[in-house]
């Protein structure tokens, strides 16, 4: 796929569509490949080669969405308006959040003339991602449409805002933290055991290969501890702070563990992204784990969790209580029944795939102020244990009360480990 983006960079269109074609087809059906040649056929205007490769994803992988969704866009572009909309609930009955199918929905129904039933789609939308600019943009049309233009000009104002981050996320319970990698270095120094984990590096926050080598140096230097831990990420305005984009953050997540995995394990690496380019680097010295350190993968949204078995190995949901959860834009998880769902879609995920490979899985237990751990009943603690471990969890995250001194941490975790550890020996 490099060899094709590197011949649109010299406008050779012809080539490009034969190396993102030979790539699509070396490549599984579930694969950035495929679904770059698709997009790459599409914009060059050939319909039915973009229809064949959409079909084509459909029938292998039935549950792949990107494939049916092309085919709606296809629909919606030859004015077939209504098999558009057929084709988009059948995303929607596997994936209700599934926001590109929904955004696309809208602009059939646009198209249609449906704009009242466009702006219900669209306001939903932006009351579940209240910081994405692109579906505020999509929101302001519909209101033009339909007529509204106050509240047009109330979400043009809003896409165009470009404020430095505010404290209104420390105030409703954010928080500010070390660097991962510098801190866990000094960790790492003062232990000969304990493994490392980032919870968690946002990937869209770094070059992808700038992370590599800093995950790199960690795994070298703790003598192979490092666990990676990352997420997609959800702070808009951190991201506009950072200039990362904001919007794209899903494929960039993506696209940064391949990314990785490269750097750790080949030479002469030649592969662009959206915001880099690599054209023959090499990247030594190696991780001490291999392949690479375990990478595992927060968040509890499908998409996440797809992530995680795609690309990952591991996963980290958390529970989602006394959390809005369109403020950290993931799906609740608030019951052990909705994390029994999320679990029971991952492994469904895997199978679907072909995964055989383990897939760690660290949680936090639910309904225990781990703030204080003396106020916690021993025999409940150990039940949450034993409920998860039950249902395959392999990790459980902890928190201990902030300490001013090394002596009130060393108390607090000597505590923490005769009240609750020892009963579970």
């Amino acid at each position: 796929m490099a060899m094709g983006d590197l011949y649109l960079l010299k406008k050779d269109q012809k080539q490009a569509g034969e190396e993102f074609k030979k790539a699509a087809e070396l490549a599984p059906v579930r694969s950035m490949e495929r679904l770059k040649y698709a997009a790459f056929m599409s914009a060059t205007g050939d319909t039915g080669e973009t229809r064949r490769i959409s079909t084509e994803m459909t029938r292998q992988a039935p549950d792949y969405l990107p494939g049916w969704t092309l085919l709606a866009e296809l629909a919606f572009k030859d004015g077939k308006y209504d098999d558009a909309l057929s084709l988009l609930e059948n995303v929607f009955s596997r994936d209700p959040e599934y926001i590109d199918g929904h955004r696309l929905e809208s602009q059939v129904l646009l198209a249609k003339g449906d704009t009242k039933k466009a702006v219900d789609v669209l306001e939903h939308l932006d009351q579940t991602y209240p910081d994405t600019s692109l579906i505020k943009y999509q929101l302001a049309q519909a209101y033009l449409k339909n007529n509204n233009l106050n509240q047009a000009k109330v979400m043009l104002d809003q896409v165009i805002q470009q404020k430095f981050p505010n404290d209104r996320w420390l105030a409703s319970g954010g928080h500010h933290a070390l660097d991962p990698f510098v801190a866990l270095s000094f960790v790492a120094a003062a232990t000969s055991a304990l493994r490392v984990q980032t919870n968690i590096v946002v990937l869209g926050y770094r070059n992808p290969f700038v992370l590599a080598k800093a995950a790199t140096s960690l795994d070298v230097l703790s003598g192979g501890r490092l666990i990676l831990g990352v997420a997609a990420g959800y702070l808009k305005r951190e991201f506009q702070a950072l200039g990362a984009d904001f919007d794209a953050r899903n494929d960039v997540a993506d696209e940064t563990i391949r990314a990785m995995k490269r750097a750790w394990s080949d030479e002469g690496v030649e592969l662009i992204g959206r915001h880099f380019a690599a054209t023959g680097n090499t990247q030594l010295p190696r991780p001490i784990q291999k392949p690479h350190p375990p990478i595992w993968v927060g968040g509890n949204s499908e998409r996440a969790i797809r992530r995680a078995v795609e690309l990952g190995d591991g996963w980290i949901p958390f529970p989602t209580i006394g959390i809005v959860k369109e403020r950290v834009r993931t799906a609740e998880i608030t019951t052990m029944a909705e994390f029994d769902r999320r679990l029971a879609y991952a492994r469904s995920y895997a199978e679907q795939i072909g995964r055989t490979r383990h897939l760690d899985v660290t949680f936090v237990p639910f309904g225990l102020s781990m703030h204080a751990p003396e106020s916690i009943d021993p025999s409940a603690f150990a039940e949450n244990i034993d409920a998860l471990g039950s249902r395959g969890v392999t990790w459980v995250t902890l928190n201990l009360p902030h300490s001013r001194t090394r002596a009130e941490y060393c108390d607090a975790v000597a505590k923490f480990g005769d009240q609750l550890l020892r009963p579970l020996r």
